[in-house]
């Protein structure tokens, strides 16, 4: 996965690094060989993902466009789709 992703090091990309079906823009700041770093956008928050925790990684040198019906849609040549914890609230 390494290799896939350091083509995009210090670029924008695509990642549901919050919730598991948003997929948000976020810059790619590190690629090691057992995680990789994003900047939320604006300068945010820095997150660290293990590579056992990506679930998929998409390329299209012609864009992915993301975004529903009411949010706002955005492309990226790379989206990276990472495995959420499902949280449970008592009724």
């Amino acid at each position: 996965m390494k290799e896939i992703l350091l083509p995009y090091l210090g670029q924008k990309i695509g990642i549901n690094y919050e919730r598991a079906f948003k997929v948000e823009p976020a810059q790619l700041i590190e690629v090691t060989d057992t995680y990789f770093s994003i900047r939320e956008e604006g300068g945010g928050n820095v997150h660290h993902f293990p590579f056992m925790g990506v679930v998929q990684i998409i390329e299209n040198p012609a864009g992915i466009r993301t975004g529903g019906l009411f949010s706002h849609k955005e492309t990226f040549l790379v989206v990276v789709k990472v495995a959420h914890l499902t949280e449970y609230v008592p009724v």
